[in-house]
C-alpha cells in the first residue's frame, strides 16, 4: 500500500505499513490551524461523485479509504449532510463524532453504520427533534439544536458544534449542498479522482469553482491504483501568501 508525493517537493514514496511514513502522512494531514474546515470529495476524471453503484464507495480504492480513516481521527467532528448519510453506507467512528446536519430530522432510510460506542450527532431544529429519535429507532445519539426555520446555515452549524462538542476542526464529508452552503467557511478542499475510464477527460468537473484565484495547490499525491490525491488552500488564510515556504507544509 504505496503513496507517492509528487508535491511539495522534494518527491517521495510512503509505504502505509511503515509506522514511520505512516506517522509523517498522519501528520501531514492534520488540519494545521484552529478553526480549519476541509472538505473531501472522491470524483473521477468526469467530474462524477458517484460510481456504477450509483454511490462513492465505488470510486474509492484501499488507499483511498486509509487516508480517509486517518483525516477523520485528525479532526474534532466530521460533517455530512442527511442525504449522504441515505445514499452512502457511512462508519459512524468510536472516536471523532459524527454528526449529520437535516432540517427536517427525518433520516428514514439512513445507512449509518454504528456500534455500542460509535458517536453520533444529529444537529436540526428543536421542532425536528422527535422527529430523528422516531426515525434513528435505538440507535444512541446526540441531538443538537439551532432555534430557527429552515436551513440551517453554515456558520450555524459550526457554532453549535462548537459549543456541545468543544469541536474547533471540521471535516465535510458531503454531499454537494453541505458544500455549497460551508463553501465561505472552506479553508482546504481534498479531492480525490480516480484514472480516466477509457482513456476519456472531459475537463473540469461543472461544480468546479470559476474563481480560483485564492486557490493554493499545496499537495499533490498519487497510488500504485493511479488515484490522484490534490488539496487545496483557499481563502484569506489558505492564499498563496500565507505560504512562506514548502517546508511549511510537509
Amino acid at each position: 500500500m504505496n503513496l507517492y508525493r509528487v508535491l511539495p517537493p522534494p518527491s517521495q514514496a510512503f509505504d502505509l505499513t511503515n509506522e514511520a511514513d505512516l506517522a509523517f502522512i498522519t501528520a501531514d494531514l492534520a488540519p494545521p490551524a484552529t478553526g480549519w474546515v476541509r472538505a473531501l470529495m472522491v470524483t473521477n476524471a468526469l467530474g462524477e461523485t458517484e460510481g456504477p453503484d450509483g454511490t462513492s464507495g465505488s470510486l474509492t480504492t484501499g488507499v483511498d479509504r486509509r487516508l480517509l480513516r486517518l483525516q477523520r481521527a485528525a479532526f474534532d467532528v466530521i460533517v455530512l449532510g442527511a442525504e449522504t448519510a441515505r445514499r452512502e453506507r457511512i462508519p459512524v467512528p468510536e472516536t471523532t463524532p459524527l454528526a449529520v446536519v437535516t432540517t427536517s430530522g427525518d433520516l428514514r432510510g439512513h445507512q449509518l453504520l454504528t456500534s455500542p460506542a460509535s458517536r453520533l450527532v444529529v444537529v436540526t431544529r428543536p421542532a425536528a427533534s422527535a422527529r430523528v429519535r422516531e426515525t434513528l429507532c435505538n440507535i444512541e445519539v446526540n441531538i443538537v439544536t439551532v432555534e430557527g426555520e429552515g436551513r440551517i446555515p453554515a456558520v450555524e452549524v459550526r457554532d453549535a458544534l462548537n459549543a456541545a462538542l468543544g469541536a474547533q476542526t471540521f471535516l465535510l464529508e458531503g454531499g454537494r449542498s453541505l458544500w455549497e452552503s460551508w463553501a465561505p467557511l472552506i479553508d482546504e478542499v481534498a479531492l480525490s479522482v480516480t484514472p480516466p475510464p477509457n482513456d476519456i477527460h472531459r475537463g473540469i468537473p461543472s461544480w468546479w469553482p470559476l474563481d480560483t484565484s485564492l486557490w493554493q495547490l499545496t499537495s499533490l499525491m498519487t497510488d500504485d491504483a493511479k488515484m490522484l490525491y490534490h488539496r487545496y488552500q483557499t481563502g484569506g488564510r489558505g492564499a498563496p501568501s500565507a505560504v512562506s515556504d514548502s517546508s511549511a507544509l510537509r
